[in-house]
């Protein structure tokens, strides 16, 4: 068990000590938990103010008895203020901890939509240049087909203009 000094200066770990221990630290991680470092840091201090009175009383014993009981009590309050303290702090970095990773999963979520919308406009894109790739390709077996009539005709006419200008006497 515990050992705590009473204000009496005898050592004892009795349920009612340990109960009040526990309450204390309860107290404090639920005030941690639910309202902050700030306010646990807060709850921590005031949870340590049932020892005033054991100060009190011990400083006005005198400093025989006064000093031993007044050393017991400081010794038990600033082991569970500490306890208190660090328990919060815990509580505190926990909670930041979860803070943060819900933050990048919201992150990570917007990121992932905005990925899912630029494929889908990469996608989109993609289709656009196959459709004008087969429009042009198109183009292009047309104009190379008038082409080719049109040097078909060409052709044709300067054959027969050449006919023409071979039947003509020689000057």
């Amino acid at each position: 068990g515990v050992l705590l000094n009473n204000p009496q200066g005898w050592t004892s770990t009795t349920p009612l000590n340990i109960l009040y221990q526990a309450q204390f630290l309860v107290l404090v991680i639920y005030t941690g938990l639910t309202l902050r470092l700030k306010w646990g840091a807060l709850c921590t201090l005031f949870a340590a103010m049932p020892t005033a009175p054991i100060l009190l009383y011990a400083y006005a014993t005198g400093p025989a008895v006064g000093r031993d009981v007044m050393l017991g009590a400081l010794t038990q309050e600033s082991l569970i203020a500490s306890a208190g303290l660090v328990m919060v702090l815990l509580v505190e970095r926990g909670v930041r901890q979860r803070e943060l990773g819900l933050s990048l999963a919201i992150q990570l979520r917007e990121s992932q939509l905005q990925l899912q919308k630029k494929m889908a406009e990469v996608e989109q894109l993609s289709r656009t240049v196959e459709t004008t790739d087969r429009q042009l390709h198109g183009l292009n077996t047309l104009v190379r087909t008038n082409l080719n009539v049109l040097y078909d005709d060409l052709r044709e006419i300067v054959q027969r203009e050449q006919r023409q200008l071979d039947a003509l006497p020689l000057s």
